[in-house]
């Protein structure tokens, strides 16, 4: 019952929040939260002082692009999209199905922030899973052939799938990020 804008109004209301209790603002986010982050340099180019995305969401696969026409026939599929992860024992909590309106949603999300990547100036890293069983590569190459930041560093995790922040390479991840926030913390 929610459209794309909703995420996107309570992801832009947080990021504000933040704005007034931090010199500094930093957005990260995983997946369709890649998205969002991204929404939210593009909205707010002088405010975000640096992006770090994993394996964010531009592209869908090609199946999800049948979403905007079967959500109107069945309301979800039975195959939940999540727990994409490479090691053993290392479970996401998610959905049990894959929701068919949201799928709709999210394709609207990408087609509008892929509209505006060039909007995007600030610096960026990006983690990408050599491995995704969810995305598609040219996700990846969308942001990164689309922004216009002149400060792009690309990391590739070899053993970590698509939810890299509970995989294998997370600790290598989250540490990146540390160093991605104090090298542009200054500099904003």
């Amino acid at each position: 019952r929610v459209a794309w804008q909703d995420w996107y109004t309570t992801v832009d209301r947080e990021f504000h929040a933040l704005q007034k209790q931090c010199k500094t603002v930093f957005v990260a986010g995983l997946s369709m939260g890649g998205t969002l982050a991204l929404r939210i340099a593009e909205k707010h180019p002088d405010d975000v002082a640096g992006l770090v995305l994993v394996n964010p969401a531009t592209q869908l696969p090609w199946n999800a692009h049948f979403a905007p026409l079967l959500r109107h026939f069945i309301p979800a599929l039975k195959a939940a999209v999540g727990s994409d992860i490479a090691k053993p024992g290392v479970e996401e909590h998610t959905y049990d199905v894959t929701p068919l309106n949201a799928t709709n949603e999210l394709l609207k999300l990408c087609t509008n922030v892929n509209a505006a990547l060039d909007l995007v100036i600030c610096p960026v890293l990006l983690y990408r899973s050599a491995v995704d069983h969810v995305l598609p590569p040219s996700s990846v190459q969308t942001v990164l052939r689309q922004i216009s930041s002149e400060d792009i560093s690309e990391r590739v995790l070899a053993r970590s799938w698509h939810v890299a922040t509970m995989d294998y390479e997370k600790e290598e991840l989250f540490a990146g990020s540390i160093d991605f926030f104090g090298k542009h913390a200054g500099s904003s």
